[in-house]
């Protein structure tokens, strides 16, 4: 886990009960900020998910970027987070157990539990996101590690 997951997990740990990560996680919605007018078109959105969400991933010198945006706030929150934590990583670095296993340690898997579509949106995130990175990898496959090192 890197340093700003282990700050997002330190801040999801110190929070009292499932109202305040809640509150703190539609916070971080707001975080997100307006997205680029590029972003949302029909070329990044996410298809099948009920809110709207646009996902645009790109690497420079073989370090990952993204932007993402949704017309829900809990989403945003979740994407605040994913991009936060994997914001200037290494594509040699990526690993989609580790932004699982930062979901269910935060305690978000209890607190979206009863939203079934929250877990499965970020479980499928993560998988879809992971998928783009490994496409990455392979057109950046040559520069990857020395850019890296």
């Amino acid at each position: 886990m890197n340093a700003t997951q282990q700050e997002f997990l330190d801040d999801f740990s110190s929070l009292q009960d499932e109202f305040e990560r809640y509150t703190y996680l539609t916070y971080l919605g707001n975080q997100l900020g307006l997205p680029d007018p590029s972003l949302k078109t029909d070329k990044f959105m996410v298809k099948g998910c009920q809110s709207e969400t646009w996902l645009r991933l790109s690497c420079s010198h073989g370090r990952l970027s993204l932007e993402a945006y949704s017309d829900t706030l809990v989403v945003r929150g979740l994407l605040f987070i994913l991009r936060e934590s994997m914001q200037g990583m290494c594509l040699s670095d990526f690993s989609k157990n580790e932004f699982l296993l930062l979901y269910e340690q935060a305690g978000l898997s209890s607190l979206l539990a009863e939203e079934v579509v929250f877990r499965v949106f970020w479980t499928w995130l993560i998988s879809r996101f992971s998928y783009h990175v490994i496409l990455t990898c392979k057109v950046f496959a040559g520069r990857r590690l020395a850019c890296c090192v």
